[in-house]
């Protein structure tokens, strides 16, 4: 792994070997552009790593604090408590310093660029972000290994602490009917988790990966093509605003240079992906996925969101079936029916709103009101 120090004077010298054959002002401010983008990255870093050791509560020795008061024997927790508060205050110090930074190189980024726009033509100025891209993508790659191994290396120091703590409390998150259901601690885990939970998938689907990325790419190209455009005629009656015109048309490329030089610039990292590649980790443990299968096979079971409380409910599948069945016998609240009675229906409200159409009591619109495939 490279050494940040090391790489940037390289990457600094090549970028000035490829400015070379600029005149002189077009080539300081190029230099002077690249400088800068250079920097923004390396505090950009700073402040990934940084946040993402805040969320995940782990101080970086760099932050760690050597100081060992007389009442450390005395108060050990207290004192170990307070030693740490002031870690985290330093941490959260120096990231909002590394934000001033970043966000000072990211505004003389975009003076120098518009100092190279103006001094030289469209092919140039093209090549010369280019070759700052091309650079800077080096650089920052290197960072991100550096940050990522030091943040691997904080996160394994944290695991035999983390091996000691116990399990959360299911009992709440999960109800079960009868209330001595049998249920394994790992059934109960993963229904925990609640129905809305998604297993990570141990291949990725690349064809569903780029078909919604496609799909992002349109909504991308409608925002820019409508930005601050009133698309909706101004005279409108209430019935046309329930009508969706459903329209597959998306905006030509062209139209914004920026908006496609980002979709191109997703679409060729995302053919860098080896989708064939298994998955490194996963959000379930491997006794979570046998618990998880054997609830899928389970017929006795019906599983379902709880009406308050966001609780998962496990019933007995004859008991669910019985409840239902009792709640549809209350006369009092269902009446049986001899036949669907939708088609009836449908007749008189269509008849009523043609009627009111005719009568000029409802505009013409209001013929959406009518479901043309209605359903019990």
């Amino acid at each position: 792994m490279s050494d940040p120090k090391n790489i940037l004077p390289q990457l600094r010298r090549e970028l000035a070997d490829k400015l070379k054959n600029y005149p002189t002002t077009l080539e300081h401010f190029a230099f002077q552009y690249g400088a800068s983008t250079f920097n923004k990255s390396r505090f950009a870093c700073h402040v990934n790593f940084i946040s993402t050791c805040l969320r995940s509560n782990i101080i970086p020795f760099g932050f760690r604090s050597n100081w060992k008061p007389s009442i450390a024997n005395v108060h050990p927790d207290t004192v170990s408590k307070h030693i740490q508060d002031c870690s985290r205050r330093l941490m959260r110090s120096s990231l909002r310093s590394f934000q001033r930074s970043r966000n000072t190189n990211s505004d003389r980024m975009e003076r120098f660029l518009n100092l190279i726009k103006e001094s030289c033509n469209y092919t140039d100025f093209n090549h010369i972000r280019h070759t700052v891209h091309v650079l800077n993508r080096k650089y920052y790659e290197c960072l991100t290994a550096i940050k990522q191994s030091k943040l691997d290396r904080l996160l394994s120091e944290q695991k035999p602490n983390n091996a000691t703590i116990s399990l959360p409390d299911t009992s709440k998150l999960v109800v079960t009917i009868p209330s001595d259901l049998d249920l394994t601690d790992d059934e109960r885990s993963v229904l925990s988790k609640g129905l809305s939970f998604v297993p990570k998938r141990e291949f990725v689907d690349d064809f569903q990966v780029k078909s919604d990325l496609e799909l992002f790419y349109r909504r991308l190209r409608l925002k820019a093509r409508f930005h601050n455009h009133n698309i909706l005629p101004k005279e409108q009656d209430d019935f046309t605003c329930l009508v969706k015109n459903k329209s597959n048309w998306t905006p030509p490329a062209g139209q914004f240079k920026t908006l496609d030089l980002y979709i191109e610039k997703c679409r060729h990292d995302v053919n860098q992906i080896n989708f064939k590649r298994r998955t490194k980790c996963n959000n379930l443990s491997h006794q979570e996925i046998k618990a998880l299968r054997s609830l899928r096979n389970n017929n006795n079971l019906v599983i379902k969101h709880a009406d308050k409380g966001g609780a998962t409910v496990v019933w007995k599948r004859e008991l669910y079936i019985a409840e239902g069945e009792r709640q549809l016998s209350d006369n009092a609240t269902y009446l049986p029916l001899l036949q669907d009675p939708t088609a009836q229906d449908q007749s008189l409200v269509s008849t009523a709103i043609d009627d009111m159409i005719n009568n000029n009591e409802l505009p013409p619109t209001a013929k959406c009101l009518v479901n043309p495939h209605p359903s019990c």
